[in-house]
């Protein structure tokens, strides 16, 4: 495991270092331990009124940065938020899933190119200083060279509307989210006025406002399927790539995998989904659940996808077509701001026009 922390003061670098410590409680098989600090003099700082911590726990080769910090950390440390960054992620997928990084292998993904030849110190010197250009207060990158290893779920707690290799992919993301969260609490950094867990594949397409989140009894997510469109039938589930919690809603939600394990209401046995989990065990804390707009949380679900087997792997989008975004039926990212972010992206397709465009998964032929 490496630890990046940064920026702080000569103090703060100090006692970092004194107190570096790594948590038993992650079950890293690392045999080594690295802090790295980048001290700043000491200044004197009020401190901001409000306060955002971001989550992002999975596998870096499902990892898109560049969006999150552009859309998420930049508008909200300009909007004078402090913004803290803890990242974990696992730079091999488990064995359980024969070391695949995907679960929808019908895309025929790939990793994400841009990190395939860089090295752990090179990665971390990559994130760390956009994360900083971009205004994070602090930025904690932890990585692995092997997952976590979970236990299957109590039988009665086993989702009954989706795989077991999906359980349990889904039992090991809430595993590495709580892993992180435990961490913060271990380690002092409390008392966020939101919190967001992101998914490593998620990928913003515009600006998100923070001070939407701020009821610290409420959690928050889109609902499923109801970006650029409108599915009836999926209105009323939980989007769980980005989900956010106002500051009483995190403490009470966060060890996601023990509640779903030990959670003794039986409300939380026998549901189809984790979409259907969430919500379900925040009206279990007597917290309020809100389904938001869709430009409230704008993103799409990012993959590299190789076509056909000696072509080069082509970024896409997942759930949706172009046909979503000429004729939305609800919130949706507009023209101008997708031919905007399709520019500012290295891997988007340039067409003969010289147009660059981000296509869609669905639009290309699948397994």
């Amino acid at each position: 495991i490496r630890h990046y922390w940064g920026p702080h003061t000569w103090e703060e670098c100090l006692r970092f270092h004194l107190d570096g410590q790594v948590d038993a409680s992650m079950h890293t098989c690392a045999t080594s331990c690295e802090s790295i600090c980048q001290g700043r003099e000491p200044r004197a700082l009020l401190r901001p009124k409000r306060r955002l911590a971001i989550i992002v726990a999975g596998l870096k080769n499902r990892f898109y940065p560049l969006p999150l910090l552009r859309h998420v950390v930049g508008p909200a440390a300009k909007a004078g938020w402090e913004v803290d960054l803890f990242v974990s992620l696992c730079t091999h997928s488990s064995p359980r899933f024969n070391h695949s990084e995907f679960g929808a292998y019908w895309y025929k993904p790939t990793p994400n190119p841009r990190f395939t030849n860089y090295t752990t110190s090179e990665f971390q010197r990559y994130f760390a200083g956009h994360a900083r250009y971009w205004g994070a207060h602090r930025t904690s990158l932890f990585l692995r060279d092997r997952d976590h290893v979970v236990g299957s779920p109590p039988k009665k707690r086993r989702f009954t509307g989706i795989s077991h290799e999906r359980v349990m992919r889904s039992a090991l993301r809430l595993w590495s989210t709580e892993v992180v969260w435990r961490w913060m609490q271990e380690h002092g950094f409390k008392g966020y006025d939101v919190v967001m867990v992101v998914r490593e594949d998620v990928y913003f397409v515009d600006d998100v406002d923070p001070s939407r989140f701020t009821e610290p009894n409420t959690f928050f997510a889109r609902g499923f399927h109801q970006y650029c469109r409108v599915d009836p039938i999926h209105s009323h589930l939980v989007d769980d790539r980005v989900l956010v919690f106002g500051r009483a809603a995190a403490p009470a939600m966060l060890n996601l995998l023990t509640e779903w394990y030990t959670h003794p209401s039986p409300r939380l046995d026998s549901l189809g989904a984790p979409e259907v989990f969430f919500g379900r065990l925040a009206k279990e804390k007597g917290l309020a659940v809100s389904l938001v707009p869709g430009d409230w949380l704008p993103f799409f679900a990012a993959l590299h996808m190789r076509v056909h087997k000696t072509s080069l792997p082509m970024l896409c989008f997942r759930d949706g077509t172009t046909a979503h975004l000429v004729h939305p039926q609800g919130p949706c990212v507009s023209s101008e701001q997708y031919l905007k972010i399709s520019s500012e992206e290295p891997d988007a397709l340039q067409y003969v026009s010289g147009v660059k465009l981000i296509p869609f998964c669905e639009e290309f032929p699948l397994l």
